[in-house]
């Protein structure tokens, strides 16, 4: 009994404009569980599996999610109990869209994928209704006409390292082989979990041992470059397979055959790494775009509608941008991601996109596409912004010490991505007037300010510390004069509210303590506790 892998990987160049040409990757998919099977007599030779079907299931979570294939049926195609129907069926789909894709993109090579696993016999897989022979497999990969194959053969699943889906019955071949002729067609590598003497095996608490490393071999196999590639997923996978089984004296020695397969190039197969960068499409933006990474051998298709914006995770590094408008590659744009850089894509259609503070904004594409709409991408980065504006606040202060009154001063306000700070000069002015006595305090204050700060929505949180320095020309009612220092270190929380991508308003309170002299006419300086509150207008100037 044999259980299939069949797996093609595609590399495409496509497309072009001007004298501008597209790089493109496309990956296609036909996963296939079965855990019975019938042969083409009707018969039932083997029992049937028990993780046949939820292998496949999990294989294209992993496919999607690391290898880049689509998460959508028109490229990704999963069947569990299928029929030779559902298999032929299926694969004309995908060789269908295949040729769509290729009218729109232009000249491409493909990667298809065909995972079988499952019950086979000499020469023949086992579908729900029958047998596939082994020269019609041949002819659906021909249908497809996928330039690089992939096929790893793996068997079944029924217990705890035992032959997977076998009945012992005297006078039965455990080892059945599947014919060579399958391999003839250009450009394909066959992975074989055992040697043609061997079976292969399955565990009670990993499932198939070859498929358990194979899939653990998408993460943890070692990378190189901008991702694995399936040079080295094999390899993972066959050492601790033929390792793990040794462990339970059992032998199991996966094997690879090559078919006219010629590559100058590592061939990728799977990017575990973490999307740390985003694009933003604008909300009046619509089309069909195409992102590219490793110099062509990633690709994803991204489908925008009008109405609504939309965010896609990046991988950090060097992308193409294309632009596909019904069956043409109309623009094709090169560009440089930062870890964690921000780009927008807009319609000129659109309000230009607010840069938020502590970020900076470059526009690295702007050009006109067709009737309906003006393309702009814009590159965000972290950088420092500065905002200037206009302040009123208001303070006490006890122990009759004399401090902040009425304040209006001229606010400078810099952020980067985790820090604001901030500085105001101003004029306060103050008057009391008791039973016996009154004053008239006026001053020129300057105030210092750090905070560590928090984005949230469009909003920015500061929690930090001020300093606050005040000259004080004090004048009593007497007509006498003095003049005076004071000095306060104080706590401060900020919360700033953008209005639009100029204008934002900030609210304060601070709390602390206030070094200065009597408010009235002794010489002493005391200690005394301060709090003030206060609104500023910002006009964003960087």
């Amino acid at each position: 009994m044999i259980r299939v892998w069949i797996g093609m990987f595609i590399l495409g160049v496509a497309g072009m404009m001007s004298s501008t040409a597209m790089a493109v990757t496309m990956r296609y998919a036909l996963i296939v569980g079965n855990n019975t099977g019938v042969d083409s007599d009707g018969t039932t030779p083997f029992m049937p599996l028990k993780h046949a079907e939820k292998e496949a299931y999990r294989l294209k979570q992993k496919l999607i999610g690391l290898s880049n294939f689509a998460s959508d049926s028109k490229r990704t195609l999963l069947l569990t109990g299928a029929t030779q129907k559902d298999v032929r069926n299926a694969v004309l789909r995908l060789a269908a869209q295949k040729r769509k894709d290729e009218q729109t993109l232009g000249k491409m090579e493909s990667i298809f994928l065909f995972y079988f696993t499952g019950h086979g016999l000499e020469g023949r897989l086992l579908m729900k209704d029958g047998a596939l022979y082994a020269d019609e497999i041949g002819k659906l990969f021909e249908k497809v006409n996928a330039d690089f194959a992939v096929g790893v053969f793996d068997a079944c699943h029924s217990g705890s390292l035992s032959p997977k889906g076998v009945v012992s019955t005297p006078g039965f071949n455990m080892f059945q082989e599947m014919p060579r002729e399958v391999l003839n067609a250009k450009g394909r590598i066959w992975y074989v979990s055992s040697s043609a003497e061997q079976v292969s095996y399955e565990d009670s608490n990993i499932g198939g041992v070859f498929t358990h490393f194979f899939m653990k071999g998408l993460t943890d196999a070692p990378k190189n470059g901008p991702g694995i590639t399936l040079e080295s997923i094999w390899n993972y996978a066959r050492e601790r397979t033929v390792a793990y089984t040794a462990k339970q004296n059992r032998l199991q020695v996966p094997e690879q055959y090559i078919s006219n397969f010629k590559s100058s190039a590592p061939v990728y197969f799977s990017f575990p790494k973490k999307r740390t960068a985003t694009l933003q499409l604008s909300k009046g933006l619509h089309g069909k775009f195409a992102l590219t990474y490793a110099d062509g051998q990633l690709t994803e298709i991204i489908e925008k509608k009008p109405g609504k914006p939309k965010l896609v995770a990046l991988y950090a590094g060097d992308i193409t941008l294309s632009y596909i408008q019904g069956e043409e590659v109309l623009h094709v744009k090169k560009f440089h991601v930062e870890e964690g850089g921000e780009l927008i894509l807009r319609s000129l259609s659109d309000f230009a996109p607010e840069t938020p503070l502590a970020s900076s904004t470059q526009t690295l594409w702007a050009k006109g596409t067709d009737d309906l709409q003006t393309l702009e991408l814009r590159k965000q980065t972290a950088g420092t912004s500065m905002l200037l504006g206009l302040t009123y606040g208001y303070g006490v202060a006890s122990n009759g010490v004399l401090s902040s009154g009425h304040m209006v001063s001229v606010p400078v306000r810099f952020d980067t991505r985790r820090w604001l700070f901030g500085a105001s000069a101003g004029y306060v002015a103050d008057r009391e007037s008791y039973v016996a006595w009154g004053y008239r305090a006026d001053s020129l204050a300057a105030v210092a300010e750090t905070a560590l700060a928090f984005d949230i929505h469009s909003n920015r949180l500061g929690l930090g510390v001020d300093f606050q320095y005040m000259h004080l020309w004090q004048e009593f009612e007497t007509k006498r004069h003095q003049q005076s220092n004071s000095y306060s270190p104080a706590g401060r929380i900020t919360w700033l509210m953008r209005k639009d991508k100029r204008f934002s308003a900030a609210l304060f309170v601070r709390t602390g303590a206030v070094y200065s002299k009597a408010a009235s006419a002794l010489h002493d300086y005391y200690w005394a506790f301060t709090a003030g509150a206060g609104m500023s207008i910002f006009l964003r100037v960087l």
